[in-house]
Order: structure tokens, then sequence, then C-alpha cells
């Protein structure tokens, strides 16, 4: 049977029916992965830019990690901060109430309990390392650890307390932005182990060891130690404000940073990733015109001259 169609028609329509299906498959592909191209070769006009936004992706989800080790770090000195400056407080009630007309009776022990959760806080740890002993992290900061020590130490000594060295820790929390954090025990709480080691002096010479109302003289020289106990006080506070601000700009910068990865996400997503909804339009056409090849094709090869005889 002869046919109508020419070799030319066939190759032609042959040739159309490949490069929709080849169309049909990649659009397969990208609708399942989301994706443009599985490589780099099919986005070669972008290929720089993409690149190049990977890696500020890859050198800010590197800050981020350093980020978050060092607001943890921070979060824990803040809380010990407050907690010294509240021990602070409460030395300065208690001695103004020990002050009073018939009160003392039990300030020793309160002083002891005070200065115990004051080394406490101090020789706090976090992932195995001391906060508080500048860049000497394997050893507690304070080693007068009982209220005894601290005496033990003599008038004027109470500095000896202190093991930690004046290194306060750096780290680098963006391009060129580097901080120095970080809190040094005997920074913070020296005045506040002078007026503590003041006092425990006293109570032991004293016949009623601070357990018994205060005479007047001992009162009075309680009375003396005020303005001691507000430095000390300060002096908390005043390092707890400068901690503040470089925790501050910790939390700044690692939102600049989560900012600047979620605009990147966006500028690779739209380098990379498809509309769905426009692909799956696409495929459909494609299909459609798939099938309209089908059936010229078919109707092509079926011709014969017989219907024109």
């Amino acid at each position: 049977m002869t046919r109508i169609s020419t070799v030319g028609q066939n190759d032609f329509l042959l040739t159309d029916i490949f490069d929709i299906q080849k169309r049909i498959a990649e659009g397969t592909r990208q609708i399942s992965s989301e994706s443009k191209s599985s490589n780099y070769q099919g986005l070669a006009l972008d290929v720089q830019a993409l690149a190049a936004a990977k890696s500020i992706k890859s050198k800010s989800e590197q800050f981020l990690i350093a980020h978050r080790d060092l607001s943890r770090i921070t979060d824990v000195q803040n809380i010990v901060l407050e907690g010294l400056s509240d021990i602070a407080k409460q030395l300065k009630i208690e001695m103004i109430t020990a002050s009073q007309p018939g009160g003392g009776v039990g300030f020793k022990t309160v002083i002891d309990n005070l200065y115990t959760d004051a080394v406490n806080l101090l020789n706090i740890k976090e992932n195995g390392r001391f906060l508080f002993g500048g860049t000497r992290t394997d050893v507690a900061p304070v080693q007068s650890l009982l209220p005894a020590n601290l005496e033990a130490l003599g008038a004027g000594n109470h500095a000896q307390a202190f093991v930690n060295n004046s290194i306060r820790p750096t780290a680098l929390i963006d391009d060129g932005l580097e901080i120095t954090h970080g809190v040094i025990a005997s920074e913070v709480a020296t005045d506040l182990f002078n007026i503590f080691q003041d006092l425990m002096i006293a109570a032991t010479a004293s016949p009623g060891g601070f357990e018994k109302p205060l005479t007047d003289s001992e009162r009075e020289f309680v009375i003396s130690k005020f303005p001691e106990a507000d430095i000390a006080f300060d002096t908390i506070n005043l390092i707890q404000a400068q901690h503040g601000v470089a925790a501050r700009l910790v939390e700044e910068t690692a939102a600049r940073h989560e900012n600047e990865i979620m605009l990147v996400n966006k500028f690779i997503s739209d380098i990379e990733n498809i509309n769905v909804a426009e692909a799956v339009s696409k495929l459909n056409n494609d299909q459609t015109a798939l099938e309209a090849s089908f059936r010229v094709f078919s109707q092509l090869n079926s011709l014969s001259l017989l219907r024109f005889i």
C-alpha cells in the first residue's frame, strides 16, 4: 500500500515528538524536585550569583552557630550578675536591720549564707567551663569556698580568694567585628568580698559573734560599713550594665545574620526553584501537544492512495 506522507514530514513530526517528550521529562523532574536544574550547567547564566549567595549563606550560618554558644554563655552570666546584685542588696538590708537597736540576732549566719551563695554563683560552669575565670576556664575562680577560708586570709587580703586571670575572652561576631565579652570574678566581686571579710572578722572578735543583739559599738561599726556596701552594689550593677551592652550587640548581629540568611535563601530559591503552578501548566500543555503530534503522525501514516481512486 503506497503512503501519501513523505519522509520529510515523518522526520519533522518525530523530531517534534522527541522534543516534547524531553520537555515533559524535564518538567516532571522539575515538579518533583521543585528545582530548575539538577546541576549548575542548567543555570549557566546565574552560576556566579548563585555561588556568591551560597557563600554568604554559609558564612552567616557559621556566625549563627557561634552566636548561639555565645548567647548561652552571656545569658548565664547575666543571671549570675543579677544574683550577685541581689546578694549585695540583701547584705545592705541585713546590715541596716542589724544596726537598729536590738538588731543583729543571727547576723553572722546571714553573712555566711550570703557569702556562700556568692561563691556558688561565681564558680558556676557552663558546658564544663568556669565562666568567671577569664580565659582560665578549667579552675574555679574562687578558691575560698567557705566563709572561714575568706576570713583566714586576713584583713585586706580578700583579693587572694580569687585565682582567675584578668584576660577577658574575645569573639568574632561579624566580618571585622570582634568583641571582648565575659565577666571576671575578681572584678565584679572584690568589693563585695571586702565587706564580707570585714564583717566576718568583726563577728569573730565580738563576744556575741554577731549572733546576739549587737552592742552600740558594734552597731556603729556596721553603720560605718554602709558606704562600702554601697560601693559593692554599684560595682556589680555597673559591670552588669557593661555586660548587657555586649550581650545586646551579640543579639543584634545574630538577628542581622538571620535576616541575611532569609534574604539569601529567597535569592537562591528564585534562581534554583521553579514556580510549581507554572510548571504544571506548562507540563499539561506539553502533554496536550504530544497527544496532538501522535494523532497527526498516526493520521499521516494511515493515509493511502486508495481513498482517492
